[in-house]
């Protein structure tokens, strides 16, 4: 009997680790974070009138000239044990470079979580590119977590240098894109009650013939 229920046990907690790994994974897979770049020709002053927390700038900005044909490097990076970044290698590798179209916007949508190093690269127009910046997806700002950051180079433009990737813990709500993420999640829930049922069932009729 003893050995039965520790089974039973055993199985409850096999199904429910697997469920907690499907979903994780599933969450970790799914690409829902962007990256959208618009450049500017800023001097100073003007720098003033857009805000770097990785929202939109959605006015005052009607008289700055935008910049077309500017590139930019986005690439995937991986922590290391002294609490620095490096490129990330292996499966993890990433790295696509865009252009500033006619509006000055380039972005790239698509991204799993993680933390990418963003370059300007240097051209006639860009003498002096801004220093790489690293950017957290998703990204914490004094509203909450943001999936779609917006980002202003300039190169005196401040952004963290070793942002924190937020706890995988936190209320992040990502796209159901596989179909069945939800009806698993209700299936497991299903299979961990019947399995209770029966461990009380076995303890009750155990109790009853002491």
């Amino acid at each position: 009997m003893k050995k039965y229920i520790f089974t039973l046990i055993a199985a409850l907690l096999a199904l429910l680790s697997f469920g907690f790994g499907q979903n994780v994974a599933a969450q970790e897979d799914t690409g829902s974070y962007g990256i959208h770049i618009v450049k500017y020709n800023l001097n100073d002053s003007q720098e003033s009138q857009l805000t770097h927390d990785g929202t939109p700038v959605t006015s005052g900005t009607e008289d700055l000239q935008r910049l077309a044909g500017v590139q930019y490097t986005i690439t995937r990076m991986t922590k290391t044990e002294m609490n620095t970044y490096v490129t990330a290698q292996g499966a993890d590798a990433f790295s696509q470079t865009i252009t500033t179209n006619a509006q000055g916007e380039a972005e790239l949508t698509g991204l799993p979580r993680g933390v990418y190093q963003v370059t300007e690269s240097k051209s006639e127009q860009v003498p002096t590119p801004m220093s790489p910046v690293l950017v957290s997806l998703p990204m914490q700002n004094a509203n909450g977590l943001i999936n779609e950051v917006y980002i202003y180079p300039k190169s005196s433009m401040v952004l963290p240098d070793t942002p924190q990737i937020p706890d995988t813990n936190v209320p992040d709500k990502l796209p159901d894109t596989s179909g069945n993420i939800g009806s698993y999640q209700i299936i497991i829930a299903m299979i961990s009650v019947i399995v209770l049922v029966g461990f009380s069932g076995l303890w009750w009729t155990k109790k009853a013939h002491e």
